[in-house]
């Protein structure tokens, strides 16, 4: 059994034993096996704009189609129209008006 070093702990050796360990753990992860590469020449950001534009652009529609199929209007506390007409008076349906 080998005898336990002498050697007087320093103030910075509790935070490179925790960045040890951490290494340790994260070594074996898709994190560290993930590589950041740049580009040798510089690329026109213009390219990516237009894509990320393109995508919001189809989430818009997407979301907008359900919002037509999915959405039935709420108009407050309008009566329901009497005797087959259509017709109800401003008076009677403020907040609906208001609302809109």
């Amino acid at each position: 059994m080998a005898a336990p070093s002498r050697k007087k702990k320093g103030v910075l050796d509790p935070i490179i034993d925790l960045l040890k360990w951490t290494w340790e753990r994260l070594e074996r992860t898709l994190l560290l096996a993930l590589k950041i590469v740049f580009p040798s020449r510089f690329i026109s950001p213009l390219g990516f704009l237009g894509v990320l534009t393109l995508i919001v652009f189809i989430i818009l529609g997407v979301t907008g189609a359900l919002l037509l199929f999915h959405f039935t209007p709420f108009f407050g506390n309008c009566p329901p129209p009497v005797n087959g007409t259509t017709y109800v008076p401003a008076a009677t349906c403020n907040q609906a008006y208001n609302s809109v």
